[in-house]
């Protein structure tokens, strides 16, 4: 996952496939970006992303309620 930051946001670009083998460690490299930067906005570009399975949409869930 690369992030940039950019005038207060702060983009994370997803790409590849994001499943249930790796959703912890999306969550976890998430959870960090956010920490490290709680008062930036921040978007998810999923433009490259070619697929998503339940577990990686539980990330963004969870990221989004917190």
């Amino acid at each position: 996952m690369k992030t940039s930051l950019n005038n207060g946001t702060l983009t994370a670009y997803l790409s590849g496939r994001v499943d249930s083998a790796n959703a912890p460690e999306l969550e976890s490299e998430l959870g960090a970006a956010r920490e490290a930067n709680a008062h930036e906005v921040m978007l998810l570009d999923m433009q490259e992303l070619e697929y998503i399975s339940s577990a990686g949409l539980r990330v963004i869930l969870r990221l989004r309620k917190a």
